[in-house]
């Protein structure tokens, strides 16, 4: 039992995961492969947050706050120095690799001993609530005049220009909420399993696929 409920937290968690992911790969049309180092990024990010004594809850949204520029670094590889999107995500997950390690000086952080936002309540019940409001708010956002816009940059860049609109401007701000969203994955799962490891985001990219596609 405990098992089950253990994987239906964790999906929880990767769902978020799934919902960045989702608007590079389907919105913007345009491969991510920066998530492996984004993911454990906003882990990392959490761990040191904590470590100084901040609040766990403001720890999680520093996370993804600061985790949303791994996607400005992405974008602006491939929009103004003209890289492939593929080699600019790759270029980044490598960057990042050496920014976590020196977030806390080594490559795996023990968690057990500090406050998470799991010390609210029932952790399932959070994971929902976080799940549902992370899915509302993506929702209200690309029912916005932003928000139809970037989906118009992934369906028909050519119109966004012909409307006077700076397609570029809607990449970045896609990239950067979808990274933001991987790095409070991230967060998340440093606060669920109670460690960070470096290796974390290994393969995370092949989960949040496989979510998008069952899902």
């Amino acid at each position: 039992m405990r098992l089950l409920l253990t994987s239906v937290e964790q999906g929880l968690i990767f769902s978020v995961l799934a919902m960045g992911v989702f608007l590079t790969y389907k919105i913007l049309d345009t491969p991510d492969l920066s998530v492996e180092g984004t993911f454990p990024f906003g882990a990392f990010l959490f761990a040191r947050f904590i470590m100084s004594g901040m609040n766990p809850i403001l720890s999680t949204l520093l996370a993804f706050f600061i985790g949303s520029l791994a996607g400005l670094l992405t974008t602006t590889l491939f929009i103004r120095l003209k890289i492939k999107p593929i080699l600019a995500g790759i270029l980044t997950m490598t960057i990042l690799y050496s920014v976590n390690l020196k977030i806390n000086g080594k490559s795996n952080v023990p968690l057990f001993s500090y406050d998470s936002i799991f010390g609210f309540g029932p952790t399932l019940l959070i994971l929902i609530i976080i799940a549902i409001v992370v899915k509302l708010l993506l929702d209200l956002f690309l029912k916005t005049e932003t928000g139809y816009l970037l989906i118009a940059t992934g369906d028909n860049e050519t119109l966004v220009k012909s409307l006077g609109e700076n397609s570029n401007k809607y990449k970045l701000i896609g990239f950067m909420l979808a990274n933001g969203l991987v790095a409070l994955s991230g967060a998340l799962m440093a606060q669920h399993q109670g460690f960070v490891d470096i290796t974390m985001g290994a393969s995370i990219i092949v989960v949040a696929l496989a979510s998008i596609i069952i899902g």
